[in-house]
């Protein structure tokens, strides 16, 4: 990494459902230079202590790829993530882009719920 600032920050609202759920945080990544690099992390921990938290995270062979964490999040748990943008000095490609999702884990034989972009 050439600096620890980020080229750009974004910001999302996130709310779990009403009931506890293994949730998946990922950043959605389409034509992103390798050499830059992403981060996230949230603004609360979770009441255990863990962070919705990506710690900066190059992007080392393809310029499309996923990069996230999976947690056990309580119900109705509110919380701000930023998701961040690392150039180092590399320009966006075309068709950049960077979404921060999130899934609902399920088990075999359950119903899948719905993944949503947040």
């Amino acid at each position: 990494m050439e600096d620890n600032a980020p080229t750009w920050t974004q910001a999302v609202s996130f709310i779990s459902s009403a009931t506890a759920e293994h949730t998946l945080f990922y950043l959605y990544c389409k034509n992103v230079p390798v050499g830059s690099a992403v981060s996230f992390y949230a603004d609360n921990e979770l009441p255990d202590g863990q962070k919705i938290d990506l710690p900066i995270t190059p992007v080392m062979k393809s310029s499309s790829f996923q990069a996230g964490v999976s947690l056990l999040i309580p119900a109705n748990f509110k919380t701000t993530i930023h998701y961040s943008w690392y150039s180092n000095g590399h320009a966006p490609l075309p068709g950049f882009n960077i979404a921060m999702c999130a899934a609902i884990m399920v088990q075999a034989g359950e119903d899948i719920l719905h993944t949503t972009s947040i």
